[in-house]
């Protein structure tokens, strides 16, 4: 880099600006990424080897190096038309280049409904940074991946204007403007005991949307008995839960509630106290007629409640199916919560009373991907 003072006073303190831009002016859509500050002699040239290091999030394409000197024109000169200059040549940004270079898991034979450890390396052997992706992990019979193979499921966040009604049979969750609800299998709990390889709930239909500042997440699943009680007396009531890592962008957490400093967030639907659930509350001295409870873990026996509860839900029994929402807002203060800000995983749980399930004993579906346009 060269600069030349043409003209007949010392220039002190003379502000440089680096730029990228992807033609021959120079503006101030253009990107700063190096600036200093130079004294020159009249009639005299500065020079020197900049290193320069180029953005991380600077995106795929080609590229001219500017040099603009005194932008804010702090100095009166003799001309003002020769302060930026632009390199002679481009240089380019490759695209993100995503591969798969390798998927292995143990040797040996797996259980159905249990848990198996897929290992799976990506590389980005492009130029830029690849910012968030989807990955889909498939079951396959052969080396042919297509249409007749069994992708994990992805639930789509429907995106509306408005508020949402809080009553589950409300017309609006059958009009056709939310898309129609993806079903999931419910598996075994097979990992820790009381193992529970029979689980009597083996679907549930999920569905979500979001407002500007809310998401809302249903649930619906068939159960022949509405296992319930007003006064918590009742051991064996129905039961269900969603669950999110708190912190997003980062490995998944064991399925199996977290681990120690990989926490999750789970939302808790008991059928107790009715079926108009509002925050939940934890207070031995006051009977809770509250049924949605917003819960803290790091592995199994460590759920605990959270001071502030800030998600509500109502649930709702009719023509032998069970439809639960569960609502917060997309983001919120509570560095225990999940914050929906992009698509985060999740993964569900469903107890029927009937048939005498409580804790571990539940048909659970692993993780999915609750997915933000």
């Amino acid at each position: 880099m060269c600069i030349r003072d043409r003209g007949w006073a010392d220039a002190s303190s003379v502000s440089v600006e680096i730029l990228l831009t992807t033609d021959t002016s120079v503006d101030s859509s253009d990107a700063v990424v190096a600036t200093t500050t130079i004294s020159i002699s009249a009639q005299s040239t500065w020079s020197d080897v900049v290193r320069l290091s180029i953005p991380s999030d600077q995106v795929e394409g080609c590229w001219y190096w500017a040099v603009r000197i005194d932008p804010t024109n702090r100095f009166d000169e003799l001309r003002e038309d020769n302060n930026t200059l632009l390199s002679s040549a481009t240089f380019c940004i490759a695209p993100a280049d995503l591969s798969v270079t390798s998927v292995d898991r143990p040797v040996g034979d797996a259980v159905s409904g249990s848990f198996i450890e897929v290992v799976i390396e990506l590389a980005n052997i492009g130029g830029s940074d690849a910012g968030l992706f989807e990955v889909t992990l498939t079951l396959s019979s052969d080396d042919v991946v297509d249409g007749s193979d069994h992708a994990f499921p992805s639930i789509v966040v429907s995106e509306l204007e408005g508020n949402f009604p809080d009553d589950p049979f409300d017309s609006f969750w059958s009009s056709g403007q939310i898309p129609t609800s993806i079903t999931i299998e419910l598996g075994p709990q097979m990992i820790t005991n009381p193992k529970w390889p029979n689980p009597s709930t083996q679907k549930v239909s999920i569905r979500a949307v979001k407002n500007i500042d809310e998401l809302v997440i249903m649930l619906e699943w068939k159960d022949d008995t509405r296992d319930g009680n007003f006064d918590h007396s009742s051991l064996y009531v129905d039961r269900a839960a969603v669950m999110f890592p708190v912190e997003n962008g980062r490995e998944a957490p064991s399925i199996t509630m977290g681990e120690p400093g990989v926490p999750v967030n789970i939302w808790q639907w008991k059928s107790i106290g009715g079926e108009k659930g509002q925050p939940g509350v934890k207070d031995k001295k006051v009977l809770a007629y509250h049924t949605v409870e917003d819960l803290n873990a790091e592995g199994f026996s460590t759920l605990t409640y959270q001071d502030k509860q800030n998600v509500k839900g109502t649930a709702k029994w009719k023509d032998n199916k069970w439809r639960l929402i569960f609502r917060r807002a997309l983001v919120d203060e509570d560095l225990n919560d999940v914050q929906f800000r992009q698509s985060v995983l999740m993964a569900v749980a469903v107890w029927n009373g009937s048939n005498k399930e409580l804790n571990g004993q539940k048909g659970i579906a692993g993780w999915m991907l609750l997915q933000f346009s």
